[in-house]
């Protein structure tokens, strides 16, 4: 694939110059007038001007009044200074920059338009805000409290006409289409703006905080029932388990009763057929007793009569 023209070689300042009063002469707003400044800048080009295709020229145009020097800043380069006048130019020409269309430069320009306005709105505050200090410190140092006091509205009022003239050098007609006193008006109502969205995230933070509160109290509420219906089922089971177990001591002093009765009455009638068994024997022996003295008497009166005779 062939390399395009111009890319890669080094622009010398009379290029630059040279690129410069064609943007001025076309004021390019588009691919096709960049097409057409391309070829204006490249037919009976001098000797010492490269061949640049319309990617180069435009590139080249972007990155000058991209330079984040202010124009204001004495070290900045004439060209970056004259690229960001003619790139109002463009805007007021136009209302508005199509020249990015391809390569998402409108943004770009917005986002540094806006950050432009910003910068302004912030010094501006800042301005405002150090004046106010300095005329708080000189009110509370002097004794001519009158004087500091004039003095300091006289500083604010030139720090006010300062951020005014600022803000209308950097709004540009095409995007605001305002005067010094309708932007600082503008500005007011976006910091109104501003405040109101701040107070509806505070709002929306509070009733978010208040609906936390209230789900925390339900959450503490339903806790709570859980912990007394857990209390209540322990409660009920200790009693069930202490009835269950009176019931069981009941039984078992039952048990051991009966068989304490029923032991006696074998014990009973264990001693009462061993008094019985014990009666009989003693009946028996106390009846051979009786008998036997008899026999032994007749024998002995036998033998004294035996004797005698």
């Amino acid at each position: 694939m062939s390399k395009k023209a111009g890319r890669g070689k080094k622009w010398t300042t009379d290029e630059v110059s040279r690129l410069l009063d064609f943007v001025e002469k076309f004021l390019p707003a588009g691919q096709n007038q960049w097409a057409t400044l391309c070829a204006a800048y490249n037919k009976d080009r001098p000797h010492w001007c490269s061949d640049r295709d319309v990617d180069a020229l435009s590139w080249k145009f972007k990155s000058l009044r991209k330079v984040g020097k202010p124009t204001g800043n004495p070290t900045c380069p004439p060209d970056v200074v004259r690229a960001k006048r003619l790139f109002r130019a463009i805007e007021n020409n136009m209302g508005t920059v199509d020249d990015d269309s391809d390569e998402g430069g409108g943004s770009s320009s917005e986002d540094s338009s806006e950050e432009s306005v910003a910068d302004a709105i912030a010094s501006a505050s800042a301005s405002s805000s150090t004046s106010a200090s300095s005329s708080s410190t000189s009110a509370s140092s002097s004794s001519s409290t009158s004087a500091s006091t004039a003095a300091a509205d006289q500083t604010a009022a030139s720090a006010k006409s300062n951020s005014l003239e600022t803000l209308s050098s950097l709004a540009t007609p095409a995007r605001l289409g305002l005067n010094p006193t309708e932007l600082a008006q503008y500005v007011t109502n976006d910091s109104q703006r501003k405040k109101a969205r701040v107070e509806q995230l505070i709002e929306g933070r509070v009733d978010s905080a208040n609906k936390m509160a209230t789900t925390m109290e339900e959450l503490v509420r339903d806790r709570f029932m859980m912990e007394k219906w857990r209390f209540d089922s322990e409660d009920r089971w200790r009693r069930e388990m202490e009835e269950r177990r009176l019931r069981d001591e009941e039984r078992r002093d039952k048990a051991e009763e009966e068989r304490r009765v029923r032991e006696e009455e074998r014990r009973e009638r264990s001693e009462a057929r061993r008094d019985q068994q014990f009666m009989i024997l003693m009946q028996a022996l106390i009846g051979k007793a009786i008998v036997v003295p008899s026999v032994n008497s007749t024998d002995s009166a036998s033998n004294s009569e035996a004797t005698a005779q």
